[in-house]
């Protein structure tokens, strides 16, 4: 059997690169940690972390799951750049869900390893029921080609900024990124 096929591993790959934001992969590191070395006995104190770690973590987890948000994405993105130069895009969220979505964000996940976001990921404070709100996102290829990027999803990290959640409608969208071109001889030498 190959592992990369395997739905576990996708299952897996998802948790890693989209569910669990930076912050939630410490607290996973937490959790191992405490429960190897709490599980000789339930009277250490170490085990009483390893509780404490898994309810604040079952709780962020219950609360961002019913609590996840319903955004639609739509975007004005150039189709085509010039390799090693940043391109940017637009982006209007629309809240379709009932609630107030909190600590909204959008993001490329799982680009082609040649191009990178060169921003940092960011959250914004609250998008109110029927509500919507315009970020911008930027993307940096280093080589040429045609890349078909994956959909940009929206998110929601509400409550303790540990998982991702949300319930996203966007396309995914192609980019052709040109060479970048050097003069071979400067003009004013060649007179």
């Amino acid at each position: 059997m190959n592992w990369e096929r395997s739905s576990a591993y996708r299952y897996l790959r998802f948790l890693w690169h989209f569910r669990f934001t930076t912050s939630g992969k410490w607290m996973v590191a937490g959790l191992m940690l405490s429960a190897m070395l709490g599980s000789a006995s339930v009277e250490t104190p170490i085990y009483q972390i390893f509780c404490a770690l898994f309810a604040f973590f079952f709780i962020d987890r219950i609360v961002g799951y019913t609590m996840r948000p319903k955004i639609d994405v739509a975007y004005q993105f150039p189709d085509r750049t010039t390799a090693k130069e940043s391109v940017q895009g637009t982006f209007k969220l629309d809240n379709q869900g009932r609630w107030t979505a909190y600590d909204v964000g959008v993001r490329f996940f799982r680009l082609p390893k040649n191009i990178e976001q060169p921003d940092v990921e960011t959250t914004f404070g609250q998008i109110a029921s029927g509500g919507s709100l315009r970020t911008t996102l930027r993307l940096k290829p280093n080589r040429r080609g045609l890349y078909t990027l994956p959909r940009p999803r929206a998110y929601s990290t509400f409550p303790f900024h540990l998982f991702r959640d949300g319930r996203s409608k966007s396309e995914a969208l192609t980019l052709l990124v040109l060479p970048h071109f050097h003069p071979l001889v400067n003009r004013a030498e060649s007179h």
